[in-house]
């Protein structure tokens, strides 16, 4: 799904969805950041293409760097 996949997702977008651990737990801009380099790094060591890396990156920051 995050890549334009068949399937659409109709539940709640991911801000919405990670709402609760943002006022309850205290998670913040650096915690999806820190995820959202874990993930690029996986994704070049598997050579995924840079501009699917990118997107993926993207959508793990919400689009914010």
């Amino acid at each position: 799904l995050a890549f334009g996949g068949k399937d659409q997702y109709l539940g709640k977008s991911i801000a919405e969805a990670h709402a609760h651990l943002i006022t309850a737990r205290g998670v913040n801009r650096s915690h999806f950041r820190r995820v959202a380099a874990l993930l690029q790094a996986a994704l070049e060591k598997l050579d995924v293409p840079p501009a699917l890396v990118a997107a993926a990156r993207a959508k793990a920051t919400l689009g914010r760097a």
